[in-house]
This record gives C-alpha cells, sequence and structure tokens, in this order.
C-alpha cells in the first residue's frame, strides 16, 4: 500500500488503519464479487412474452462457472444472445 501514495491523485494514506477498509483504501471490487442470496436461473432469465432477457455474472449457467465472475458474466450473455436468436427464428416461421 505503501508503493500507493507515489502514484498521482491517490489520496495520502497518514492517518489510515487497515481496520478501516475491507478491501484497501484505494482498491475496490464490484458488489457480485463476493455473491451472496440465491442466483437468477438462467431459465427464468428470458421472459420472451415481456420481451426481456437479463444476462450477469449473477446468472447461472449450465457451464458453472463461479458466480461473480467475468466468465461468468461473458456466459450469460452469450447465453442470452442465443436465447433471443432462437426466439426471433421461431417467431418468423411461426404462422401468421
Amino acid at each position: 500500500i505503501t508503493a500507493l501514495t507515489d502514484m498521482p491523485g491517490i489520496p495520502a494514506l497518514d492517518n489510515v488503519s487497515e481496520e478501516d477498509y475491507d478491501y484497501g483504501p484505494v482498491l475496490h471490487r464490484w458488489g457480485n464479487a463476493f455473491p451472496k442470496g440465491d442466483p437468477l436461473s438462467e431459465d427464468l432469465a428470458f421472459v420472451p412474452s415481456s420481451c426481456v432477457v437479463f444476462c450477469g455474472d449473477y446468472i447461472t449457467a449450465e457451464e458453472k462457472a463461479r458466480l461473480g465472475s467475468f466468465e461468468s458474466a461473458l456466459l450469460s450473455g452469450t447465453n442470452a444472445g442465443e436465447k433471443v436468436a432462437n426466439y426471433a427464428i421461431q417467431r418468423s416461421r411461426a404462422p401468421r
């Protein structure tokens, strides 16, 4: 942490106790880096009747990626895109 004080724009750390911060005085982790509670099921992430699809690092996936990870967010986005594409194909083939 001492090396951070040499970086321009970093606040002074003179009166800072490590007990004041969970992850350090300047470091940041987004809220879902340590997810709590139940994630949204992949089955519930796509709601065609409302034209809504959810994706992100807190959606379960068949690939079993760790929740709160970049991999989980990427897989969720890919799965969401595939569901939307398949739904659009089905709608285009349906009789009108």
